[in-house]
């Protein structure tokens, strides 16, 4: 099993474009997966889920889509931890 990887807030605003206030938008509205806590004060995502919706963004499909298909990267999360 490979060793999972995490992207920081600086890598998802580079690679996304855009700022913290458009980011946290874009998760509110349940257009990018939420962040998980690694620490006190350290937040990350799952390199893996950035990636897969980067290529989400970047084949042009819908709101609607994109809202299910990160729907569906947070629920594996929780059923990886179980």
């Amino acid at each position: 099993m490979s060793e999972l990887k995490y992207v920081t807030l600086t890598e998802v605003l580079r690679r996304k474009g855009g700022g913290k206030s458009s980011l946290y938008s874009a998760i509110n509205a349940g257009d990018f997966p939420k962040p998980i806590k690694l620490g006190l004060r350290r937040i990350g995502w799952p390199q893996h889920e950035v990636d897969a919706v980067m290529q989400f963004f970047l084949r042009g499909e819908n709101q609607t889509e994109l809202k299910a298909f990160v729907k569906k990267i947070e629920a594996n999360r929780t059923q990886r931890r179980v």
